[in-house]
């Protein structure tokens, strides 16, 4: 598969997602799904490394480093940070490569351009530059075209004719005083050009503007013109987005669910306790609610009694996740007046399943 870029390789993420949920779910009765489990967990400790995800790539060497008895939360853990990593892409590290054989400069560079969440790497060859690009993604690249082995000039070409490296930024920093180099690295697509000497901080200015996550423009707003009067028209644009209220207290459980949802278009609006949930209720209409009957507070099934006694959720489906998975806590729920139970452990496809039969019968 060709990743043109780090955040192409977020999309991946979702499937290895649905990949540990299913093998994760099965473990319980079914000990040789963890060998798919670590299979998987194998692939992401090489990929997340290399584009930049240190959390994902931790989490993966847990997995396969663990023992029984821990192995199952550790699972837990990779599915956390996968989630992490999907819902907040911009959180992921980002990775500098200076290419400089002046290893004073080279260094200033460094130092002004590390960040908490940015790794700055510093290679005086194109040979070893090749070798880092091997090994993990690069978001930017600092270029001196004047280097001991490769002209850089060759080396911004050759990053341009590789579909994986094509996008990646190229700042040219270079001593090269011929007239015609800016226009020649341009040409050959250079994203900026500096001659030396630079001021480090519009250096590190133009590096942050490059690095910053990209957002899409907004449309262009043409001149206001006052219309003829004219009757308001029909409403054509899709229905409204439908909502659940979700009170959930545990981070894992709670992401899979806002995951899953989200995938299928369905808002989630989570909390972490039943009295957080209730008071948010009040001035909310969702289209369904989910509850854990363990949420600390109120917990689940007295706040699905009160959510009851509220004139709008009389008639809103509501699903409850029994902890305990006793047939008296799923009585128990129903008597309470939920529509539906499901026990955990579950699977999140039949959860979403759940969920979109309950949004239809309403």
């Amino acid at each position: 598969m060709a990743i043109e870029g780090a955040e192409r390789y977020i999309e991946t993420l979702s499937t290895y997602v649905d990949a540990l949920e299913a093998a994760r779910t099965a473990l319980s009765v079914d000990g040789t799904s963890a060998t798919s489990i670590k299979r998987l967990a194998a692939t992401l400790e090489g990929s997340s490394g290399r584009y930049g995800f240190p959390a994902v790539q931790a989490a993966a060497q847990a997995v396969r480093a663990a023992a029984a008895p821990d192995f199952a939360g550790a699972v837990d853990r990779l599915l956390y940070a996968l989630l992490n990593a999907v819902a907040v892409p911009s959180s992921r590290q980002r990775t500098v490569l200076i290419l400089d054989d002046d290893v004073v400069l080279a260094r200033l560079y460094q130092r002004v351009l590390e960040k908490a969440n940015r790794q700055v790497m510093v290679a005086q060859r194109a040979a070893e530059m090749l070798a880092i690009f091997r090994t993990q993604w690069v978001d930017l690249v600092i270029l001196e075209i004047g280097l001991p082995d490769l002209d850089g000039r060759e080396v911004l070409a050759a990053l341009r004719k590789n579909p994986i490296t094509a996008a990646i930024p190229v700042m040219v920093v270079t001593s090269d005083q011929a007239p015609w180099t800016e226009s020649e690295c341009q040409a050959l697509g250079a994203t900026r050009f500096f001659r030396k000497p630079v001021d480090p901080v519009d250096l590190a200015a133009a590096a942050g503007d490059l690095l910053a996550p990209r957002q899409v423009p907004p449309p262009t707003i043409g001149p206001v013109v006052t219309p003829p009067a004219a009757p308001p028209p029909e409403p054509t644009g899709p229905p409204p987005e439908p909502e659940v209220l979700l009170a959930e207290h545990d981070p894992l459980t709670s992401q899979i669910i806002r995951h899953r949802l989200g995938r299928e278009g369905i808002k989630v609006r989570h909390f972490t306790s039943g009295t957080a949930a209730l008071q948010a209720a009040r001035s909310l209409t969702p289209s369904a609610v989910i509850l854990d009957a363990m949420t600390p507070g109120i917990d689940g099934i007295e706040l699905l009694t009160r959510l009851r006694e509220l004139e709008h959720y009389r008639t809103i489906p509501i699903l409850v996740l029994s902890d305990i998975g006793s047939e008296r806590e799923v009585v128990r729920a129903l008597e309470a007046g939920a529509d539906d139970c499901i026990r955990k452990p579950f699977s999140p496809t039949e959860l979403v399943a759940r969920v979109e039969r309950l949004l239809v019968r309403r």
